[in-house]
């Protein structure tokens, strides 16, 4: 767990961190402030954290709080890397849901994801626990996805599309997709061009409640990574708006 933290999008929070060792991750973002992947996969099948441990450290977290528990506004699986990776990620979301019934709270129960688990069953029987899901698309063109992404074998960005597009037919609760806008060693993720091609696929296939528009906030892990300015993500964001998309920018 860590936390309780004020998230620009969730408001007080706490975090559930399923991989507490090295960073497990079928991702090695070229901007992640964590360092990037430690074990860098596309699956995983050991693990510590059980529902038993979640269960206690949720627990003695909320106890922290004390009053203050009534104010908690989101509790989201995130930290250390993807935690859709867990392969009892359903029976976490399961146990972290009953938790929050048990103490009578009205917290939303949310995942940031990077999107490459999306069509796992055991990852879609989680969704009807959640509320909230905010999924990683930082760009809708191949080679870009490789290049910032660094997927780990196996993973193709046609993939994550098809999975993130059937996720309204099994999740009612609140869609969000997060962009990563940056330049890395001369390439960038926000022109013009790339807005247009999300835009239609986002409108067309994905449909979320809404986009949020992401820059670089802490030392990435490569140095040529720079930040989109304030102007380009805005620009990028009318195009997405102009689709009928509702889109949130954070610069700082």
């Amino acid at each position: 767990m860590y936390g309780p933290l004020r998230s620009r999008r969730r408001g007080l929070s706490l975090g559930i961190n399923l991989f507490p060792g090295p960073g497990v991750c079928s991702f090695n973002c070229v901007y992640c402030f964590r360092g990037g992947a430690q074990v860098h996969v596309p699956y995983i099948e050991n693990y510590i954290v059980t529902p038993a441990v979640l269960r206690s450290a949720l627990e003695e977290a909320i106890h922290r709080l004390g009053d203050d528990a009534e104010k908690l506004s989101a509790i989201d699986f995130s930290g250390n890397g993807e935690p859709t990776l867990h392969p009892l990620f359903d029976e976490l979301v399961m146990e972290a849901r009953a938790l929050i019934n048990d103490k009578g709270l009205s917290t939303s129960l949310g995942v940031f994801t990077n999107s490459t688990r999306l069509c796992s069953p055991r990852v879609r029987s989680a969704l009807a626990f959640l509320d909230h899901v905010e999924a990683k698309l930082d760009t809708v063109i191949g080679w870009k996805f490789e290049l910032i992404n660094e997927p780990a074998r196996g993973i193709f960005l046609h993939d994550v599309i098809k999975c993130l597009s059937e996720i309204r037919g099994v999740f009612g609760g609140t869609l969000a997709l997060q962009v990563m806008l940056l330049k890395y060693c001369g390439i960038d993720n926000y022109a013009i061009s790339d807005a247009e091609e999300m835009a239609t696929i986002i409108s067309s296939m994905i449909r979320p409640d809404e986009v949020h528009l992401y820059t670089t906030y802490a030392p990435p892990r490569m140095r040529c990574v720079e930040r989109a300015t304030s102007d380009t993500m805005e620009r990028f964001a009318t195009i997405l708006r102009e689709h009928g998309i509702r889109v949130a920018t954070y610069p700082e």
